[in-house]
């Protein structure tokens, strides 16, 4: 994600979830340099969104999902294209 497409995604975030009522909105997000600027800071302070970085290297302590769900997922799915890529190959001999 570049910094442009991601100072759209916070003007169509902001106006989802609208602001006829009080809101706080805290976005969570890493250290990528396309999140974090001297641009997207002030636009988040214009839209009322209240930035939050996690630090470097601190995926195991802040994402919890990425290590117990999504890296299952992902090695059940590469297990998956890797036996349907030799059975193809096996098929084809």
């Amino acid at each position: 994600m570049n910094e442009l497409l991601f100072e759209n995604w916070l003007i169509f975030f902001s106006e989802s979830v609208g602001q006829e009522i009080q809101r706080i909105i805290l976005l969570i997000f890493d250290g990528s340099s396309s999140h974090y600027s001297e641009d997207i800071v002030s636009l988040c302070d214009d839209l009322g969104i209240i930035l939050m970085c996690l630090p470097a290297n601190a995926t195991h302590l802040f994402q919890p999902l990425d290590i117990c769900v999504f890296s299952s997922f992902k090695n059940a799915f590469r297990r998956g294209v890797y036996e349907e890529t030799i059975n193809d190959v096996s098929d084809n001999m």
